[in-house]
């Protein structure tokens, strides 16, 4: 008997694999972190706060390092001992060239056009690769990518990016194991578990106060973690809605910021601030911890709604789009009350 087949036969030892998984992961994701933060100084690997930052002062970055670590030698160590359970080459390849997308932006000022092209492409790779036809092929290309500059967008306060991670992954993970009827030591739910861990090791270098970012590298691998475990594990578009929804806050901050930024006429590839969770901490005045906390309650709501309603695709629909009106409304009411800045600065 494989050890796949043993796993599925034996929840319990699949159960205590995928608990010693984490355990690793957490360990190797913090120690990377106390590395990086230790190294990043001397080797420049600083996020100095420009006009349109979130935070005063020089905060060392790359933290996404960390998890990709504890990811890569999860695998390793599957590969030597449960080699049935690690990620098929194509997407541990996927997630390893959307990191290193993500370190080259980290170390260099590539164009915004070239890194989108770089993750069209690298999501069209994967995508081609689990066979999927022309027309739901170019939807799932635009999420995948899309849900990667998503992450990293919103990755813009103290703890937001990473309590959101966990918070996502740990969804994806409870729903594979319980309504799709998954085994505990299958790969897609081996590398949520692997994520959720590395997501909560790494708040402790991020939340309250900053000592560490993830960087491009860090969030744009958790964007694209994130899309491509939803196209693995929904069987369907009523699932799809259900499991994208995991990460809806995200979807509905930056959506009704790109929509009001097209109104006003400005550029989609220049940087700004004026997310709803940006126009919170910034012009609002509330503190990092307090607004993405509030972030979090919002997913987690979100989460419940969807699945209590995941047998009602109609239902599901309607939530997306209320959550995307209530979003765009209340980022719009600020912009209107708030001496608002920061829109085009570099």
């Amino acid at each position: 008997m494989d050890s796949v087949s043993c796993c599925a036969s034996c929840p319990a030892l699949g159960g205590v694999v995928l608990l010693l998984l984490v355990l690793l992961a957490g360990l190797l994701c913090w120690l990377g972190c106390r590395l990086l933060w230790w190294l990043a100084p001397q080797l420049g690997w600083l996020d100095v706060p420009v006009a349109r930052s979130s935070h005063r002062w020089p905060t060392a970055k790359g933290a996404g390092l960390a998890l990709l670590l504890a990811l890569l030698l999860c695998q390793a160590l599957l590969q030597l001992l449960l080699p049935e359970l690690r990620l098929d080459a194509p997407l541990l390849l996927a997630l390893l060239a959307m990191a290193g997308l993500g370190f080259l932006a980290d170390r260099t000022r590539l164009a915004a056009g070239w890194r989108l092209l770089g993750h069209l492409l690298v999501a069209a790779a994967l995508l081609w690769g689990e066979g999927f036809p022309p027309v739901s092929g170019l939807a799932l290309l635009l999420f995948v990518a899309g849900s990667s500059n998503c992450y990293n967008f919103m990755d813009g306060i103290n703890g937001l990016a990473g309590l959101t991670g966990l918070t996502a992954f740990a969804a994806l993970l409870l729903y594979g194991l319980t309504i799709a009827g998954l085994p505990p030591a299958a790969p897609e739910l081996v590398l949520a578990a692997v994520l959720v861990a590395a997501c909560g090791a790494f708040l402790p270098w991020n939340l309250p106060q900053a000592r560490l970012f993830l960087g491009d590298v860090g969030s744009l691998l958790l964007g694209f973690a994130f899309a491509a475990l939803v196209v693995r594990l929904a069987d369907g578009w009523a699932s799809f809605l259900l499991l994208a929804g995991f990460l809806l806050p995200f979807y509905a901050d930056e959506a009704s910021s790109m929509v009001l930024r097209l109104r006003r006429g400005q550029s989609l590839l220049r940087p700004h601030r004026s997310h709803l969770y940006q126009l919170l901490a910034n012009e609002v005045g509330w503190s990092h911890g307090r607004v993405s906390l509030l972030y979090v309650l919002v997913q987690l709501l979100l989460i419940s709604l969807l699945l209590w309603q995941r047998h009602h695709p109609v239902v599901l629909l309607l939530l997306w789009l209320v959550t995307f009106a209530v979003f765009g409304a209340l980022s719009a009411w600020l912009q209107r009350r708030l001496p608002f800045v920061g829109n085009e600065n570099p």
